[in-house]
């Protein structure tokens, strides 16, 4: 059992033991709190190392609705809601899927809502960096949409676990093919979910709901019933990937629920998930600048670096450089090292931030520097490059397809000039640029 209350899980231990006739049973308590990465990740640590690590069954029940204010941002600077109930769990996933793969049967089984039906996302994740879905929207000590924010998470919840089991399904490595992923609603259930006592005085906007559900609701062990259906039954009897209701039978939610296109673009939430940072260590950043090429294929813009520069004169790169004291984050450190060499500007809206990928260690020892790639999307095709000739000899693009493929590549590099150029865009020279001069691509200057 893993819990981020151990005293109350505890409780729940001891009235387990209680009912199991099989003495041989081990029930034991773990601390894991989802709203917390590192968390997740000393969970994880944890499991791994113990010889016996196989996981037959994943049941994920943790979730959040969360009214007070002062509690709405998990220490990762996300949105609590989203951070416990959809990004915790993934982050769980993620590193315990080898233990899962130890097993003939493996399932994962997560606890949902038929509250998704009253979400509505967006088509798009907007700039936000605390959660793709809406924030918190509060008056004084009260978030007035804490339960729209947890409809959210639900609905994100449920899309993501039908790209989960489709990723598994064509995943390169077979023993992760035979994975097993459902989302269940498990009924009108009568539990503490919208009156903790840390919520102090928001716990009053929960007096409705805890009328209606002492009044109503059913009890946990007639809620968990379509979750030991689905941990039981027969796999063949199974389809994957799919929202069960409270009668352990698939079912729809809503139209955004079977938007495929939507789900796809939803699929990688591990690009939100901030990177671990490092307290100790010279830090740099790259910009992997993407835009939609006349094709509408995406290109990554590059860059030859000066001549005259003591280390790695004329060499091809991406944009960056050193983090400053005074950057308040590597992505901040990408913008301005692309503003100061091209003359990208500091613009969120014109140049969005897509992902932050794994670092790479350049160096060795006391001079090794930690390389933060932060990705992101031109939207501006008005832009006007204006190269600092002291760094930047050129700038160019080249197909981000080609990055991605294990084939030669046809275009080859000659001191930043392409070979070919009707596949891949040469843009602009220092010097060169006049102040009419707009960024589009497939044009030489």
């Amino acid at each position: 059992m893993a819990c981020r209350s151990t005293d109350k899980a505890e409780k729940a231990r001891q009235e387990v033991v209680k009912k199991i006739k099989n003495d041989s049973t081990t029930v034991e308590v773990w601390k894991i709190d989802l709203a917390s990465l590192s968390s997740c990740r000393e969970f994880a640590s944890k499991w791994n190392a113990n010889p016996d690590n196989k996981i037959d069954i994943l049941y994920l029940n943790a979730g959040l609705i969360a009214p007070n204010a002062s509690l709405i941002t998990s220490e990762d600077g996300l949105e609590m809601t989203y951070a416990c109930n959809v990004l915790g769990h993934l982050a769980v996933i993620e590193q315990l899927l080898p233990s899962l793969a130890l097993s003939d049967d493996p399932r994962i089984i997560f606890t949902g809502s038929s509250g998704a039906k009253m979400s509505t996302l967006p088509d798009h994740p907007g700039s936000n960096k605390r959660t793709p879905l809406r924030d918190a929207w509060s008056i004084g000590s009260y978030v007035l949409n804490a339960f729209n924010i947890y409809t959210d998470t639900k609905l994100l919840l449920a899309m993501v676990v039908r790209e989960l089991q489709e990723s598994f399904k064509n995943h390169p490595d077979e023993k992760y093919r035979k994975i097993f992923v459902a989302n269940y609603h498990p009924g009108f259930v009568k539990t503490t979910i919208s009156n903790k006592d840390h919520y102090g005085l928001s716990s009053l906007l929960s007096i409705p709901v805890d009328f209606l559900t002492n009044r109503y609701a059913i009890t946990p062990e007639v809620g968990a019933r379509p979750g030991l259906y689905l941990g039981s039954a027969s796999i063949e009897q199974l389809p994957g990937g799919e929202f069960w209701d409270e009668n352990a039978e698939p079912a729809s939610l809503t139209a955004q629920y079977d938007n495929e296109a939507l789900r796809r673009r939803l699929r990688n939430l591990s690009n939100i998930i901030p990177p671990m940072g490092y307290d100790k260590g010279k830090q740099a950043a790259v910009m992997v600048a993407l835009f939609i090429g006349r094709l509408g294929d995406l290109h990554v813009l590059l860059s030859q670096r000066s001549d005259f520069l003591s280390s790695y004169p004329g060499d091809t790169c991406l944009i960056g450089g050193r983090k400053e004291p005074s950057d308040v984050d590597v992505e901040y450190t990408a913008r301005r090292e692309a503003e100061e060499e091209i003359g990208l500007p500091i613009d969120y809206d014109c140049v969005r931030y897509v992902a932050t990928l794994p670092p790479h260690l350049a160096g060795y020892g006391l001079s090794a520097v930690t390389v933060w790639p932060i990705v992101c999307l031109i939207t501006d095709r008005a832009l006007v490059p204006m190269l600092n000739e002291d760094e930047v000899q050129r700038i160019f693009s080249h197909p981000l397809e080609s990055f991605l493929s294990h084939r030669p590549d046809k275009l080859l590099l000659r001191l930043g000039h392409l070979e070919d150029e009707s596949d891949a865009y040469h843009w602009y020279q220092a010097g060169t640029i006049s102040a009419n001069t707009s960024l589009r691509p497939g044009e030489t200057q």
